[in-house]
């Protein structure tokens, strides 16, 4: 009898090991492709995509001595942690000199508008990572669902459906982090265009985040 271990690895693609390398590897040369390291009870799987091809999740499926699943965790990839840390030391370095220089050197309390407007920015762009990331997990966890017939494709879509997009906490989360993808989009393309590749990386974040969110909303008004 086929078991779940036997079922996930038919759509393995590549096995790598989970580590620092092998997400570089998968994020350059194995984009849209099911990614694993396999031990006898734990299967870690992994899929890099066009958009969101540096922070993706990690899958991990621990099963019993038969070969069913009697765990399921995700977590962030190891290039992507690192990604995430090293955005959030240098923000906190920035602002913190900032608020050095302005607030306790020139003692000037008008460079808190500065300092404020930049935090907000900073944090939208943690908040577009974040909602991009939650919706990478979800789509692909789906996918493992429906092939391992844990539940229909309709089965996932009629419980999606029931959710509603017009909540006041996610109409809240769309005024805020919407202005901010765009900003981040011209940004990056103003910054692309004047030489400065560094922010060719806002663009495929904000771009997964608005493409995936829109379609999300438009696939649900159709269902109703």
């Amino acid at each position: 009898m086929e078991t779940y271990r036997d079922k996930i690895d038919e759509i393995i693609d590549v096995n790598k090991n989970d580590n620092f390398i092998g997400h570089l590897s998968s994020a350059f040369f194995h984009k849209n492709k099911i990614v694993a390291e396999k031990q006898n009870e734990l299967y870690k799987l992994w899929k890099s995509h066009q958009f969101s091809s540096i922070i993706y999740p990690v899958i991990k499926f621990k099963f019993n001595q038969e070969g069913e699943i009697v765990e399921i965790n995700t977590e962030v990839n190891i290039v992507g942690k690192t990604l995430i840390g090293i955005y959030f030391f240098l923000g906190a370095l920035f602002l913190g000199n900032l608020i050095y220089q302005g607030l306790i050197i020139q003692k000037d309390i008008i460079s808190l508008i500065p300092i404020t407007a930049i935090f907000l920015l900073l944090f939208g762009f943690y908040k577009v990572i974040g909602g991009s990331y939650k919706r990478e997990k979800k789509y692909f966890i789906n996918n493992i669902k429906v092939h391992l017939a844990i539940a229909t494709e309709q089965e996932l879509k009629n419980v999606e459906n029931l959710k509603s997009e017009w909540t006041y906490n996610k109409l809240l989360m769309r005024f805020f982090i919407y202005p901010f993808s765009i900003s981040i989009l011209l940004m990056s393309f103003w910054a692309m265009f004047n030489g400065y590749y560094k922010g060719l990386l806002g663009i495929p974040i904000c771009i997964a985040f608005l493409y995936s969110d829109i379609k999300l909303i438009v696939n649900k008004s159709k269902n109703t």
